[in-house]
């Protein structure tokens, strides 16, 4: 199957002009190769928001115009598609971080709720964004693909258990880094984006934000890592659109040379 990542930047307050971009992003990326079967865009693709005022002002639900609108683009164009993350009403009064799964016809196959929310280097997610409580499991019409967003990364039982589970994918959408500006911990982003197609011997696919974003500033790397821990794809900076195809065939093969998921130990793995 063949992927696209749209990287971009976020307009923090203007709903507008960036889903202007989503629209021009997706009609560049379809134009631009042959038989794409996906296309995802960075974290928060609708708004970053900064403060409880603006999350309401932002937030909607699954059935609200801008996941309709996303729906409508995706049969439009007969793609699979991630449109990033949004923020979704919670029954609480707070918000989900939302990151849905749109087939070629339309429909919200899934939709992941970031689990791990950002309470670090001076971001704090958690102020108004509720934690969800599942992991998410697509099935698809070319295998199962995992739902991660920007800090799940670090917590890697998250991308294991999503391969135990049977993901033959892992995607993740991002505005990577939050918080300070310094370190860029641009390294941190490197070696976890390939550490967890490595450690699981598995496709991953992340696309992160590029450009200021309220006084931040996302670097993009938007990539793809094969299952043996290479870079097939990489946006590095700018704004931009790139394509990988991701080979399972090749995937059940790694699967099988390194054998780190047959030979786990879980019986002797608990002090």
């Amino acid at each position: 199957m063949r992927i696209a990542l749209c990287q971009r930047r976020t307009y923090v307050e203007n709903k507008q002009e960036n889903i202007r971009e989503t629209k021009e992003m997706l009609k560049r990326a379809m134009d631009g190769c042959n038989d794409v079967d996906l296309v995802m865009f960075p974290e928060l693709s609708y708004g970053d928001v900064t403060n409880s005022r603006m999350a309401a002002e932002y937030a909607e639900t699954m059935d609200g115009a801008y996941i309709t609108l996303m729906r409508e683009l995706a049969a439009q164009y007969k793609v699979n598609l991630i449109p990033g993350s949004f923020l979704e009403k919670a029954e609480n009064g707070r918000y989900y971080n939302a990151m849905p799964f749109i087939d070629r016809q339309g429909k919200v196959l899934e939709k992941y709720q970031k689990i791990h929310l950002a309470d670090l280097a001076g971001a704090k997610e958690s102020a108004f964004v509720e934690a969800g409580k599942e992991l998410k499991l697509v099935d698809t019409e070319f295998g199962k693909v995992g739902l991660m967003v920007c800090y799940d990364m670090r917590f890697p039982e998250q991308a294991r258990s999503l391969t135990l589970a049977g993901a033959d994918l892992i995607c993740s959408v991002a505005c990577w880094p939050m918080g300070r500006v310094l370190p860029p911990r641009l390294s941190h982003w490197d070696t976890l984006t390939k550490a967890t197609a490595l450690y699981n011997l598995t496709y991953f696919a992340t696309c992160n934000c590029y450009g200021e974003v309220k006084g931040n500033y996302p670097f993009g790397c938007s990539r793809v890592v094969n299952p043996w821990g290479d870079v097939i794809a990489d946006c590095s900076s700018g704004t931009k659109v790139t394509y990988a195809d991701i080979d399972f065939e090749y995937q059940k093969w790694a699967r099988q040379e390194i054998a780190t998921l047959q030979n786990r130990r879980p019986d002797v793995y608990q002090l």
